[in-house]
């Protein structure tokens, strides 16, 4: 640390001497990967609690992750110079003996990502987790990194950056350069910096973009292992989806200042890829599978960009108030955030023009036989409020079908009852305007006032959101007037089929675990553990190898056969005949169905 280093610094924290903010330092090293080093000076405030503590849940994932598992090391400097090692009191907390005397607190943070055997480690959703790395990046959300005193979560947080010379920092939060190799950057409270990752990378020139939508800018950054993406990979859909969704009424007065994008595109990423919402900004951990990227990046961009509606805009108190640590109270309107989250992005997409009408209703009908198919009847209340539960854990990607058909059946319960003059949006729009950002409703009454302002929905809440019916989506397609035919027309196709099923990927062994028919009829394995395919190792491959059609070429597949290896090839079978695409039929004439219809479809 140079002196000019040392004076930057200590200017830094006397800025905040003597308010109530907490001043941390966050070590990037420059020579060894998957730890962060941490120095944490106290605020100012005078009567504290011991515990200091690391959440166990944080809002947008929804499952127990237990963050302070990956803090080690902890020691406490007193204001007489005296020093004491601290054990964990659990998981996710530190009891600090007189606290009235600390000086401040030093500790090590381990990346979440689990390599070799790590005992007791639970794997962590990539996006919501960090990675450690300088000769790649660092992924900081800083509530895997930053702890914070029980009752210290509405103070400031002054957080200093050392980090390699050459890379840079990118997110929502306003970043100072205080030097080259020091930036720093300021939360208003421990919900503000838990709600605001950043990307450490040496980005190159393609590797970042911004740009001005009316008052809201816009980041993209990019890191790419292979350099094959950059941010302007992402850009066209990305002003498409944003641009569309900016512009209208139920958005466009509500968008905040800074909105950034952080892409991970890495081989590891290959079978876990993910996204995860913030309220400005959203982290995308992908693999480097090109193909994937450019038919599934639409779907990701579209639903965690409209997380700015809810929860950003329209929360309950047990959001606005959330408790990282033990929280012992959920909400009970999972169906809000992500159901209608995500059918709000197919809309989105629809009206940007990145699907047909044909694709619209297509992926309703998706959803609907996924939510038919691989969840039991629950109640999505009930679910919401016991989250953390197994039976609930399993549930959980119900939201993202079930509650996505029941924010369709909403819509068109609203539109039929005002004859195409009224939607969803509607409903939405009445309340973030009494509620909004800084207002949060009560978790008990919501339901009971949204049925109050629209009771023709009174009927899907106790059916299908509060109970436990499928949404009758072939029913309300019948009442729309829509209706799937066949062209008369026939198409010829020819592809291959490889045998695969049933794949599922160990990332500790680094190896596929599939089935294939093919591989079963010549060599009588009943599945196989797959270490290469073609000679690239499973560990850089995207699960999309053993879909794709290949041309008909012959696959090479290295497996594990009991302790030894074994080259085996997979000869596809050629599939062809002809088929009559499936087309739509909408209502032409019943200019009342046509009404409620086309307000269904408009976002």
């Amino acid at each position: 640390m140079t002196k000019i280093h040392s004076l930057l610094i200590l200017a830094f924290f006397a800025l905040n001497a003597y308010s109530q903010t907490n001043q941390v330092t966050i070590q990037l090293p420059t020579n060894q990967r998957g730890i962060v080093h941490v120095k944490y000076h106290l605020g100012a405030k005078s009567e504290r609690d011991e515990l200091f503590v690391f959440p166990k849940v944080v809002p947008g994932m929804y499952e127990q992750d237990d963050f302070g598992q990956l803090v080690i090391n902890m020691v406490v400097h007193y204001k007489d110079g005296t020093v004491k090692k601290i054990e964990r009191k659990d998981k996710n907390a530190f009891e600090i003996p007189s606290h009235e005397k600390v000086r401040y607190l030093t500790y090590d943070v381990r990346h979440t990502l689990i390599e070799g055997k790590q005992k007791g480690m639970k794997y962590i959703f990539d996006p919501g987790g960090t990675f450690f790395d300088p000769e790649a990046y660092f992924l900081l959300n800083f509530h895997a990194i930053v702890g914070h005193f029980q009752s210290g979560k509405d103070e400031g947080f002054s957080v200093m950056i050392e980090k390699p010379e050459k890379m840079d920092g990118m997110g929502s939060l306003e970043k100072h350069s205080l030097t080259s190799k020091v930036d720093s950057v300021f939360a208003k409270s421990y919900y503000q910096l838990a709600d605001c990752p950043m990307l450490y990378a040496d980005y190159g020139e393609q590797d970042t973009l911004s740009f001005q939508l009316d008052n809201m800018k816009i980041d993209i950054a990019v890191y790419s292992e292979t350099e094959l993406l950059n941010a302007h990979s992402t850009e066209e859909v990305i002003k498409k989806s944003v641009l569309n969704a900016a512009q209208t009424p139920l958005l466009k007065n509500h968008l905040p200042n800074h909105y950034s994008f952080l892409f991970c595109f890495t081989k590891r990423n290959a079978f876990m890829q993910g996204a995860l919402e913030h309220n400005t900004s959203s982290v995308y951990s992908m693999g480097i599978d090109t193909s994937f990227f450019e038919e599934n990046l639409k779907d990701f961009i579209s639903h965690e960009f409209l997380h700015i509606l809810t929860p950003l805009n329209l929360h309950s108190e047990l959001i606005d108030n959330f408790e990282f640590y033990n929280p012992e109270e959920f909400s009970k309107h999972l169906w809000l955030y992500e159901g209608i989250t995500e059918y709000l992005a197919v809309k989105n997409n629809l009206n940007a023009g990145l699907i047909d009408t044909l694709g619209f209703f297509n992926q309703l009908n998706w959803k609907k036989r996924a939510a038919t198919k691989y969840y039991k009847k629950l109640s999505m209340t009930d679910v919401s409020s016991n989250i953390l539960s197994r039976k609930s854990q399993k549930y959980y990607s119900n939201f993202y079908d079930k509650g996505a058909l029941t924010a369709f059946q909403l819509d068109y319960l609203i539109s039929r009852e005002s004859q195409g003059k009224k939607g969803l949006n509607d409903l939405l729009a009445d309340l973030i305007e009494k509620y909004g950002q800084e207002r949060p409703f009560e978790d008990e009454s919501i339901i009971e006032e949204i049925t109050g302002l629209y009771p023709e929905t009174e009927s899907c809440f106790q059916n299908q959101i509060n109970g436990k019916e499928e949404v009758p989506l072939d029913t309300i397609l019948n009442d729309l007037g829509v209706e799937f035919t066949k062209s008369k027309d026939s198409l010829f196709y020819e592809r291959w089929n490889y045998g695969f099923r049933k794949v599922r990927y160990y990332t500790k062994e680094k190896v596929f675990e599939v089935e294939n028919s093919i591989a079963k009829e010549k060599y009588g394995y009943k599945k196989l553990k797959i270490l290469s395919v073609d000679g690239k190792k499973s560990e850089d491959l995207s699960v999309m190898v053993f879909f794709s059609e290949r041309d008909g070429e012959a696959m090479l597949v290295e497996i594990q056969d009991g302790n030894d290896t074994k080259e085996i090839t997979i000869i596809p079978e050629k599939r062809s005949g002809y088929y009559h695409p499936r087309m739509l039929k909408t209502p032409q004439n019943d200019t009342t169905k046509t009404k409620i219809l086309n307000k269904v479809l408009e976002f």
